[in-house]
């Protein structure tokens, strides 16, 4: 988000198909914000709105990462706009590393519960009830810290 911007002028900037005017308007109402923000300066936003006008930037741009890591993305976000994020998070096909403290959030049925650690000596996979958990490391040189051909605890 660049505070120099307005709301509009950040969409503006992220508007890669050239949408109209309409269309980006009634995309910022999606993400509530009432036609009496799109003046609003950037830098005078909460980090809820921050947070709601960077997805409503990633969805105008039509132009989405490979990987995005979420440190706990419904910070700050009511139940409408977690709903709008777990929407679009679903529709995502790239890697997502989500970081949350919400369970609900974290036990959404499109988010993977495995996580996968590769290495020349090993694969290692580990279940987990939550979308997230830090189950293994390797040594510097990517073997595993065992020994052995499963990479060791933490």
């Amino acid at each position: 988000i660049d505070n120099e911007l307005s709301v509009y002028g950040q969409l503006q900037r992220f508007n890669r198909h050239a949408l109209p005017e309409h269309e980006l308007k009634i995309r910022l109402n999606r993400f509530l914000f009432a036609k009496q923000a799109y003046d609003k300066q950037c830098v005078a936003l909460s980090g809820g709105e921050k947070m709601r006008l960077s997805l409503c930037c990633l969805m105008v741009s039509d132009s989405t990462p490979d990987i995005i890591i979420a440190d706990e993305p419904t910070n700050n976000l009511d139940l409408y706009n977690i709903e709008t994020l777990t929407n679009m998070l679903n529709k995502y096909s790239g890697t997502l590393i989500v970081i949350s403290h919400d369970s609900e959030f974290a036990q959404r049925p499109s988010l993977s519960k495995e996580i996968i650690f590769k290495c020349p000596a090993c694969i290692s996979r580990v279940k987990s009830e939550y979308a997230l958990s830090v189950i293994g490391r390797l040594a510097p040189d990517d073997t595993p810290l065992s020994g052995q051909n499963d990479c060791a605890p933490i």
